[in-house]
């Protein structure tokens, strides 16, 4: 299995609005990742949904400089802008 269907697979999680938004923006931006991009990527996924919800409300929960670069390219993507003040439902 190549990395972009790790991705792919890893993509699908538990929360309705993780699923939407983490799909949408690795099928719009794959072409536009670098390989080390993909990889900080699918470490990233490997967090679960209640991290990763709080990771892109942005409640300063990240710890390596990978993560903070991954957090600022997925924020500055445009599908999360047009999202601005929405948070995402915690269960």
């Amino acid at each position: 299995m190549n990395i972009d269907n790790k991705i792919e697979y890893r993509c699908r999680r538990g929360h309705l609005e993780l699923d939407l938004f983490l799909n949408k923006f690795y099928t719009e931006s794959i072409k536009k990742l670098t390989t080390k991009d993909k990889l900080n990527f699918l470490s990233f996924l490997e967090n679960d949904d209640l991290k990763l919800l709080k990771l892109l409300n942005n409640l300063k929960f990240y710890s390596s400089q990978d993560t903070k670069y991954l957090l600022k390219l997925i924020k500055n993507y445009p599908i999360y802008e047009s999202k601005k003040g929405i948070k995402f439902n915690e269960k």
